[in-house]
């Protein structure tokens, strides 16, 4: 389709959910054809995916982990890390990286590519991502009043950070602070 001089290409993703008489009514019908859709859209776009039942349960275990991570950010739950970054050529330490880390009350250790992917869909990073370089600064700042580390800190920004307004002077105020 051309727009104005331009070509405009479409594509569609589509939730399939049938039905065998035994649901209730149409919502949930149509709630099982969303979790497809979101499914397809997942998967690269421009397909389609049958609802399956193990799809209902995915998304209920986002959700819950949605809410999990809610209460996690609100106690300041999570840990950062610190992974050194080492010269190969000489084995000098030359900076450390932060790495957030959750402890789930009741899942034990959450692996970060789980919980920030749904951090990220739900804007949810953008408190992560302040935490982990607020308590990054500070420990860095401990360091180094007390002489013991003088190397490059590095933390790992979202790109939900970037895209939110005022981003370098969160930056600016956090590095600021005592």
């Amino acid at each position: 389709y051309e727009l104005s001089a331009s070509s405009v290409y479409l594509t569609c993703s589509v939730g399939v959910a049938l039905d065998d008489g035994a649901l209730d009514d149409a919502m949930t019908l149509v709630q099982r054809a969303d979790i497809a859709m979101y499914r397809a859209k997942s998967a690269g776009r421009n397909a389609w995916e049958l609802f399956r039942d193990e799809m209902a349960e995915r998304t209920r275990q986002a959700l819950a982990l949605r809410g999990d991570l809610q209460h996690a950010l609100e106690a300041q739950a999570f840990v950062v890390h610190y992974q050194p970054q080492v010269d190969a050529r000489n084995g000098r330490l030359q900076g450390i990286e932060a790495l957030v880390r959750w402890q789930h009350p009741e899942r034990g250790m959450i692996a970060p590519d789980e919980f920030l992917r749904v951090a990220e869909d739900t804007g949810q990073m953008i408190g992560i991502g302040q935490f982990v370089l607020e308590r990054a600064c500070r420990d860095c700042r401990a360091l180094l009043a007390d002489g013991l580390c003088d190397v490059t800190l590095a933390v790992n920004i979202s790109p939900v950070q970037f895209g939110r307004g005022g981003f370098v002077s969160v930056v600016e105020e956090i590095l600021r602070a005592p």
